[in-house]
Formats: structure tokens, sequence, C-alpha cells
């Protein structure tokens, strides 16, 4: 297992202190991916050359020689990167991505606290607000005139949300997308099995009284 306090290079692939790496916020561990040394040494060199192995655009426009398993491959094969000139990574996909896994199994407990301190870091009311905006096109201030509404209660069934749940959920048409309640979790799943079929749920209704007709120790 690494240390905790080094950080393997994507360009050398050596397990380097921390401190040989400058920053970049918006990276997994604020750290850029390479370590000074590389950095400098791509800044220096302009446009990385083949016999380097550093992943050079071939003739042909949509190939790309990886940097690092040195297969010329599709451009295809390559993610974005708008940083290089041709908008491509150096290294391939199945490259990057095993690199990818070696650095998550090498740092995973670190990774494991980056993520708990995010999450604890969230503003619940505000992730609720956005998600609110972006599903239902819904603005908070509406959620509450319906929650006050139905004095906090499921619209179908009159109960409080579960004790597991914040929130109750809002239901929707699917197909015009128009807010109709709030429901409490069991009735807003039980609607989206019946699909919003009357029929399905009118059939369902008779099957139980049907049922308690038929056997009057059941209660409805």
């Amino acid at each position: 297992m690494t240390d905790q306090a080094l950080k393997i290079c994507s360009a050398c692939y050596t397990p380097k202190p921390k401190n040989q790496f400058e920053r970049r916020p918006d990276s997994i561990d604020g750290l850029r991916a390479q370590c000074k040394k590389c950095q400098s040494g791509r800044r220096g060199s302009g446009r990385r050359q083949d016999d380097k192995g550093q992943g050079q655009i071939d003739v042909d426009s949509n190939k790309k020689k990886c940097s690092s398993c040195h297969h010329i491959k599709p451009a295809t094969s390559f993610r974005k990167c708008a940083r290089n000139k041709d908008g491509r990574r150096t290294q391939c996909k199945d490259c990057q991505k095993l690199r990818e896994d070696e650095y998550r199994e090498a740092n995973r407990e670190l990774l494991r606290q980056k993520s708990r301190r995010y999450w604890t870091r969230r503003d619940t009311v505000s992730l609720r607000q956005s998600q609110l905006r972006f599903h239902y096109r819904m603005e908070p201030v509406e959620y509450e005139r319906l929650h006050t509404l139905q004095n906090g209660l499921c619209a179908i069934c009159g109960k409080p949300q579960t004790a597991n749940k914040k929130f109750l959920s809002v239901d929707h048409d699917h197909q015009t997308g128009r807010v109709r309640g709030l429901l409490c979790f069991n009735c807003n799943l039980a609607l989206g099995h019946f699909q919003d079929d009357l029929t399905r749920l009118e059939k369902a209704a008779a099957y139980l009284r049907r049922c308690a007709e038929e056997n009057p120790n059941v209660e409805l």
C-alpha cells in the first residue's frame, strides 16, 4: 500500500511526496496528476515528441498514439482534453482507466475520507431546492405552499412521511410534467408501479373489495 503522504505521478509513475505536485482545486485530491518535474518538462518541450513516447497525432487525423501503451488507436479511444492541441488526452481510455484504478487502490482510505468530508459539508436544504428546480421546475416556495395546504400529510393516505425520509415526495404527471401534490414514499411508489393507470387502480380496488366480501375477517 502506498504511503498516504505520497502520490503517483501520471507521467513517470513514480510515488513522490505531495509537495512535489502543483495545486489544482478541481481535482480529486487537490493536486495535479503530474509532478512538478514532469509538468515543467511538458511545458518546456512544447509539443510532445513521438520518440519520447508521449503520444503524438498520427498523419491520419483520426489516429493517435497512446503515450502509455504506444499503440496507435482511433481518436475516439482518447478522452477529450481542451488543453491539448488535438483536443484529446495523451493516454488512451484503457490506459487512463488502468491508471485511475491504480490510484484509487493506492489511495482508497484518503478518497473515502474526502468523500465523507464533502457530503458532511453539503447543505441538505440547498441540495433539496436544487433538485426541485431541476426535476420538477418547482420553486421551494411552491413546495412549502403545498406542504402547508396538506398540513404536512400525504395527499392520499393522510399520513406524515416515513421516519427514514425527510421530505414528502413530489407527485407529477409524467406526460405533462404538472405537479399534482405531495405523497409519502409508499403512496408515491404505488402510483409509480401502477403507471398512473386509472383502470388498473380501479380493478385493484375492486379486487380488494371482492376479497373482503369473501373473507369478512379482512378489514379495508
